[in-house]
Formats: C-alpha cells, sequence, structure tokens
C-alpha cells in the first residue's frame, strides 16, 4: 500500500553481531541497523491493474495479470499442500492434472 521498498540488515554495511540477550536488544540491534531504500515507481495498483487489462483485451498481451489457469494452479496447490501437512498421505479429492505439480515433484 505505501509502495516503498526498504531493505534492513545488521550486516549490509557493517557487521553486527546478534545480541544474546532478549528481546529489547534485539528492538535496539532493529532500531540501529542499515537501512537501504530503494526507489520505486508509485503507481496507483487498480488502474495499472486496469492498464494490464485493457492491453490484453485489445494486444492479447497477458503481462502480470493473473489468469485463470494460473489461479486455478495456485488454489490447487495450496489445497494440496494443506492435505498433505494434515493428513500426511496422498490427497484424495482433488483429481490430479498433468501442468500442476503432484507430491512426487520436487518441492522447492
Amino acid at each position: 500500500m505505501l509502495q516503498t521498498c526498504e531493505l534492513f540488515g545488521g550486516s549490509l554495511l557493517k557487521v553486527i553481531e546478534p545480541p544474546n540477550t532478549g528481546f529489547a536488544a534485539l528492538q535496539d540491534v532493529y532500531r540501529t541497523s542499515d537501512r537501504i531504500q530503494f526507489g520505486v515507481r508509485k503507481e496507483e495498483p487498480l488502474r495499472a491493474q486496469l492498464m494490464q487489462f485493457r492491453s490484453y483485451l485489445t494486444d492479447g498481451e497477458v503481462g502480470e495479470l493473473c489468469m485463470g489457469s494460473d489461479a486455478l494452479a495456485a488454489v490447487l496447490l495450496a489445497e494440496r499442500a494443506v492435505q498433505v501437512e494434515n493428513t500426511r498421505s496422498r490427497p484424495t479429492s482433488i483429481a490430479p492434472r498433468a501442468d500442476l505439480p503432484t507430491l512426487d515433484d520436487e518441492w522447492v
């Protein structure tokens, strides 16, 4: 929402040893750690999505749009992950599809 990009860390510009003393020390390290701000092209998100959709309709360019097949793959993958975690066996409610990862595939 803020459309900003900041990278926080203790070893970006200088090395800071992680504290072993507790949460207060960790907060102090966070407050004093290096922060690098990157330039971001700010754009109203709904307008950007509308322009991508317009480009898809006029030129057929998908761009960064999430197509129905992408959304379906994401939902099925998430459902499989939940089922595997809950049952530790092969999911039975999802029919396997050739274009989606299976339980036998290597997960990254």
